[in-house]
C-alpha cells in the first residue's frame, strides 16, 4: 500500500446513507460529501489519506462494527485532488 507511514494515499470510500455530523467527528481528516448513487439511493462519500494498511482496515471495521454497508473503496491515483469525481457522483452533480 504505502512504502512509509510518512507517505499516505487518498483514498476514497463510499457508505449506503447520510452519515450524521457525529461519523465526521469521529473519523479527523476525512472530508464527508453526502450526495445519491446513479439510482437515487442515499450515500455518503469519504475521503482523505490513509497512513498504512493497518488504518485502512481499522477505518473499514468501524464502519462494519456499527452496521454500515461499505458499498466501495478505492485508492486514489497519485496526484488525484479534490477535483476529481467521486464515483458515486450523480449526473446532476457532474454538471
Amino acid at each position: 500500500m504505502t512504502d512509509s507511514a510518512s507517505d499516505p494515499h487518498e483514498y476514497e470510500l463510499v457508505v449506503r446513507g447520510h452519515l450524521d455530523q457525529r461519523w465526521a467527528d469521529s473519523l479527523p481528516g476525512l472530508q464527508f460529501t453526502r450526495g445519491l448513487d446513479p439510482d437515487g439511493e442515499p450515500v455518503t462519500v469519504l475521503r482523505g489519506p490513509v497512513v498504512d494498511e493497518s488504518e485502512l482496515h481499522g477505518l473499514m471495521a468501524r464502519i462494519r462494527d456499527r452496521g454500515v454497508t461499505l458499498i466501495s473503496m478505492r485508492q486514489m491515483p497519485e496526484g488525484a485532488d479534490q477535483a476529481t469525481r467521486p464515483a458515486s457522483q450523480t449526473p446532476e452533480e457532474q454538471r
